[in-house]
């Protein structure tokens, strides 16, 4: 798939490498955990457990994309994200095949943007994300030419639970201004929140691809596929 790509009716984001970056997640210090009156949030303390421990977790994902107006999609509607994601990126992109395939694995690969005021179960959707949480062979398939980004294979890509040490995203794509500025903020959630602990890969396709990834700190990276960028995880 491509990431990062603009098209004459619209600028789309799509396979950038690792989130993109908003606001830090809080941390506890001791002091603080001892003047709360009730035990903290089990997702708070989850946030205290490096993500390569804790393992991946769709659901800490949607709690920090929620606000922004994404969530995971229903096997059903792959189908029409799909359908969008080619319309938005005027391309043929990977088999939605692929896409239901890794989704049943990862519980977490589709995710979806739905118009201001549309139903839950509204087709009209204006932004979708693609993200494969790589597993630790995954992630060496990518870095040593074996990944095929059309057919991520099974044993490539994390279950809820098991140990997660890299993402790549797989595409970003957003109808309108405002859906963009949301899949960026999304990005940015992941990026300095419960997953900031986790290598990030991803791909450009434009001139624009390539230059925010630079201002967002990813690398070009040497690979077998083309224009692949990285960043590391944070310290």
């Amino acid at each position: 798939m491509t990431a990062l790509a603009q098209s004459a009716q619209s600028t789309l984001l799509t396979r950038p490498a690792a989130p993109i970056l908003a606001t830090p997640a809080a941390s506890l210090k001791p002091s603080t955990i001892a003047r709360r009156r009730s035990p903290a949030p089990v997702t708070t303390l989850l946030r205290q457990i490096k993500p390569v421990d804790r393992g991946w977790n769709p659901s800490l994902a949607l709690e920090e994309a929620a606000p922004f107006g994404f969530r995971i999609a229903h096997q059903a509607e792959l189908a029409p994200a799909h359908a969008a994601s080619e319309a938005i990126m005027g391309m043929t992109l990977a088999p939605v095949e692929a896409i239901a395939a890794a989704h049943a694995r990862t519980s977490g690969t589709g995710w979806i943007h739905l118009a201001r005021g549309a139903d839950e179960t509204a087709s009209d959707i204006t932004g979708i994300i693609l993200l494969l949480p790589l597993s630790a062979s995954g992630e060496a398939d990518l870095r040593e030419g074996r990944f095929q980004p059309r057919a991520p294979e099974p044993h490539q890509l994390c279950a809820p639970g098991e140990p997660f040490p890299a993402i790549y995203f797989w595409l970003f794509a957003g109808k309108d201004g405002r859906t963009r500025r949301n899949i960026i903020r999304t990005c940015l959630a992941w990026r300095n929140g419960a997953y900031a602990n986790v290598r990030g890969y991803a791909r450009a396709a434009s001139v624009d691809g390539f230059r925010t990834m630079a201002a967002l700190g990813f690398e070009p990276m040497q690979s077998t596929l083309s224009h692949l960028f990285f960043i590391d995880k944070r310290a």
